[in-house]
């Protein structure tokens, strides 16, 4: 049976820079997050993708799988609009390949910003029962720095994930006004 340790995700760079470094950068620096997310997608997008390669390149850091070759559409950016008026930024990273790297991040454009992946998370193969393939997960995380893994999606694309913040936003309004009724 595999420790808890061999069961935490490596520190690679396809997990690092949406986990932490952009996460960080939504929560605790939500004025420049938004007016560089506002500054345009071809700008937006060369940021990141320049950030990204920043991180790539630097031999002091530790982290593992800097060897990503990017494609053209990595850091790709689309907006949509949940909930009537929400826009929600959707940007595409490069295809992962350990768990709980992202295909995607969600980011609520407000100025309190939501943060939403949806990830990849391997078998593990523990006893007969366990998955045996690749699962898409819908998670969040918060600005207090906790983690939530909400639910499984059929397959790793924008639109899914867009659904599901929309569902859970919808679900959190509806629980909120009922918990309001006196």
């Amino acid at each position: 049976m595999p420790t808890p340790e061999e069961l935490q995700p490596k520190t690679t760079l396809l997990y690092y820079y949406p986990h932490r470094y952009l996460r960080d950068i939504v929560f605790r620096d939500t004025d420049v997050f938004l007016e560089k997310a506002g500054a345009g997608p071809r700008d937006f997008e060369a940021a990141l993708r320049q950030t990204f390669t920043k991180f790539q390149n630097d031999g002091n850091n530790n982290l593992e799988g800097k060897d990503v070759q990017l494609a053209e559409d990595d850091f790709s950016t689309s907006l949509s609009t949940i909930r009537g008026n929400l826009p929600l930024l959707l940007i595409k990273f490069p295809q992962p390949t350990d768990t709980a790297e992202v295909f995607y991040v969600g980011v609520t454009l407000d100025r309190n910003p939501r943060y939403f992946t949806l990830e990849l998370h391997k078998p593990v193969l523990l006893d007969e029962s366990s998955p045996r393939a690749d699962q898409y997960k819908f998670c969040e995380w918060k600005s207090d720095g906790t983690h939530h893994l909400y639910h499984d999606l059929s397959e790793p694309r924008p639109g899914y994930l867009a659904g599901a913040v929309e569902a859970l936003l919808a679900s959190e309004s509806v629980a909120s006004s009922q918990g309001s009724i006196h």
